[in-house]
């Protein structure tokens, strides 16, 4: 289960960059000219391996991983509502092929669930709201779209700023529509992640159009991102910083707390011990509590010696 955890997670974090110059070297991009710089016109033994290994990362990533992830998360939300293992908001058996993948649950119970989950899949819907665990297949759809721009257009044109511009506004819209993931920080840094991506996309249309005010516009650009990394940070702080730090403080709490009740139990205990060695009886009269205090089969206290164990 770890090992496939971590397969998992490595493998979104690379699904991007390599699918990104996979693409790029099976068109030819201009970025690998230097590289490759007759591609296809003579095919070297280099370009060839290149070319093979790029066009199964391509094919395999479109084709296998995104629809074979979404289909096996489908199933595993239908497999959870069938058999009760999470609450099922109706009848399994008479709702409809729609209704139960849009199917919702209280975010108490899907938490609960998620506590005690040990599928490798975990890792791809442990983060979004039950309703839409298969929404990540829709997200890494997206991230292939903004990969068209880059790959099929020429750099820098107005046609690829265009499809970028458009892509990132839908996705935009996806992510606002849905507020999808269970931890509202992280939908709010999902939005504002798409729309500086937007905000930078058109400064760089501003930039081709006004080209006397370049720099000026690149000043913005750097602005614009050294925001998004400030909004960045202050989410990491919130979400993995300020967590960590609270359970050390909170683990070292509890520590002390049990130190303390060790001891506390220890000296009972002896106390216990030295009364029961003593073979004494004590008994306090509730009613007279400054009155009198009667040890079993001995003469009481003097009243000087009650009045100090009084006060004791």
């Amino acid at each position: 289960y770890i090992i496939g955890f971590f397969i998992l997670i490595i493998g979104q974090s690379l699904f991007l960059p390599v699918l990104q110059s996979a693409a790029m070297i099976a068109t030819c991009h201009v970025d690998y000219q230097c590289d490759f710089p007759r591609c296809y016109e003579q095919i070297t033994i280099k370009y060839g391996v290149a070319l093979y290994f790029s066009l199964l990362a391509v094919l395999v990533s479109i084709s296998v991983m995104i629809p074979f992830f979404t289909v096996m998360i489908l199933k595993r939300k239908l497999f959870l509502l069938e058999h009760d293992i999470v609450p099922c908001p109706g009848d399994f058996d008479k709702m409809s092929l729609f209704s139960k993948i849009t199917a919702e649950i209280g975010e108490d119970e899907w938490n609960l669930f998620l506590l005690k989950d040990n599928s490798m899949l975990r890792a791809l819907y442990e983060m979004y709201e039950f309703r839409f665990v298969a929404i990540h297949g829709v997200f890494l759809l997206f991230k292939l779209l903004l990969l068209l721009p880059v790959v099929v257009m020429e750099r820098g044109s107005m046609g690829q700023l265009v499809m970028a511009g458009v892509t990132e506004v839908c996705l935009l819209v996806l992510l606002t529509a849905t507020d999808a993931y269970i931890n509202p920080w992280m939908d709010a840094l999902a939005r504002v992640g798409s729309f500086h991506q937007i905000l930078q996309v058109g400064l760089v249309a501003m930039t081709r159009a006004y080209t006397s005010q370049e720099v000026a516009l690149g000043y913005i650009m750097i602005g614009v991102s050294v925001l998004y990394i400030g909004v960045l940070t202050v989410v990491v702080i919130h979400e993995i910083v300020l967590p960590f730090m609270r359970a050390r403080v909170a683990a070292k709490v509890e520590e002390a707390r049990r130190q303390a009740s060790a001891t506390a139990i220890f000296w009972i205990d002896a106390a216990f011990i030295a009364l029961q060695s003593a073979d004494l009886t004590i008994s306090v009269s509730s009613a007279d509590y400054y009155g009198r205090t009667v040890l079993a089969g001995l003469e009481p206290f003097p009243q000087a010696a009650i009045s100090d164990l009084d006060r004791e």
